[in-house]
């Protein structure tokens, strides 16, 4: 199931999360650490499974960026991953690890995001 609304592609029934609505936001805590939950996007045309990131502050204003899944067969032919240079790749890289039974999740991923001072 792709999660995305893409105005230009067909609705198709059952081919949408119908609980996804693309968008989400959370602040962070005093340390600077913040929580999400959302869904784990599938690739589509053109494109790895990516999460775009948007980070706000008034010390240094918008940063923006897309997040990679570690070890994605399909980052190697998205474009925009092929433009970063290997050695910036791991800031951009997210290792999925197993969630804990109890959790009602399936996956966690633990993230450090540095915006340039």
């Amino acid at each position: 199931m792709d999660p995305h609304r893409r105005p230009r592609e067909s609705a198709a029934p059952g081919r949408f999360d119908a609980g996804f609505q693309g968008f989400g936001a959370t602040r962070s805590d005093r340390q600077g650490a913040v929580r999400f939950r959302t869904i784990r996007p599938v690739p589509y045309p053109g494109r790895t499974p990516h999460i775009h990131v948007k980070l706000r502050h008034a010390s240094f204003g918008e940063a923006t960026s897309q997040l990679f899944f570690a070890g994605d067969p399909g980052n190697a032919r998205d474009f925009l991953w092929r433009q970063v240079a290997p050695p910036d790749r791991p800031a951009l890289e997210m290792a999925l690890q197993p969630a804990p039974a109890d959790s009602g999740l399936r996956w966690l991923v633990r993230q450090t995001l540095a915006v340039p001072a």
